[in-house]
């Protein structure tokens, strides 16, 4: 996160970052569960939708972090 944030913003920023584990954490959690279930032909497209969202997420907090 900038160290230069304003403290007007500062409150967004909490709450994108709140967001973003709370839905980080669903989709991890859906992702087990369907793992767990097994993979299947009714499951693996949604299995592929949650491993974009995560792998963008992720993408996301490492470029802001540089």
């Amino acid at each position: 996160m900038d160290n230069n944030v304003r403290p007007e913003n500062m409150e967004r920023i909490n709450s994108k970052e709140l967001a973003d584990a709370f839905i980080n954490e669903q989709v991890e959690k859906e992702m087990s569960n369907l793992i767990q279930e097994g993979i299947h032909v009714d499951n693996i497209n949604m299995l592929g939708k949650l491993v974009d969202i995560h792998k963008d997420l992720a993408n996301e907090e490492y470029w802001e972090e540089t």
